[in-house]
Parts: structure tokens; C-alpha cells; sequence
């Protein structure tokens, strides 16, 4: 790990790296799930990228294209990719926007509208 980036690991498993690069105006979040093709089985190729494309179809009290807006409007980006190993969320956004970023984080992983 690069110098000066902290590591925290909890009960529950989820590793936090917390990387301080004060002299940058964005910051970036991700978050790395340990699936990925490599779990799928023969029949289903294909299934884990579909469900990190629904993870962003919106939650209970946004929709995906307020979602999209909230992240546009203040110059951000969100995506997603699927390897053999992982699927990876993440946010890049201006620093005087990480509470916005955290916000629509937590709930795009946590209450996704698509169950």
C-alpha cells in the first residue's frame, strides 16, 4: 500500500483504504465486491454485469436519471465495471462534493431499487 494510505478492516468483513492527497480538489470512492464472472455458472454468463448495470437503476427516493443529474450537475462521474474477480462501483467528484458523493454511494449499495 502507498505510503501515507490507511487501512481499516471491520468485524464485517469491509476493508476501508483511506488515501489523503490533500494538494488534489477530487476526490474518488470505490468500492470493490469480491464476485465476478469468475462465479458465474456456465448457463448464466453475462449475469453479474447485468446486475452492476441494475445496482444504478435508481433507489426508493431517486431515480436513476436523478441520480445521474445530482452527479452531472456538479461536474462528477459515476460508473461501474465487472472483472473476473470483482465488480467495482465508483464516484469521481469535486472534494467540496464528497458528502454528496457518500450520500448517493450508500444508497446506490445499500438500497438500490432493484432487490
Amino acid at each position: 500500500m502507498k505510503m501515507g494510505a490507511k487501512q481499516y478492516r471491520y468485524p464485517n468483513g469491509l476493508t476501508l483504504v483511506v488515501d489523503p492527497a490533500k494538494e488534489l480538489r477530487s476526490v474518488t470512492l470505490g468500492a470493490w465486491v469480491k464476485t465476478g464472472t469468475r462465479n458465474e455458472e456456465m448457463c448464466d454468463h453475462g449475469v453479474a454485469h447485468l446486475l452492476e448495470h441494475m445496482m444504478f437503476k435508481g433507489h426508493p427516493g431517486l431515480t436513476s436519471k436523478q441520480i445521474s443529474k445530482a452527479i452531472d450537475r456538479v461536474g462528477g462521474d459515476f460508473n461501474a465495471f465487472t472483472s473476473r474477480e470483482n465488480t467495482c462501483f465508483h464516484f469521481f467528484l469535486p472534494k467540496s462534493e464528497l458528502d454528496l458523493g457518500a450520500k448517493l454511494f450508500k444508497e446506490i449499495l445499500y438500497k438500490s431499487a432493484f432487490s
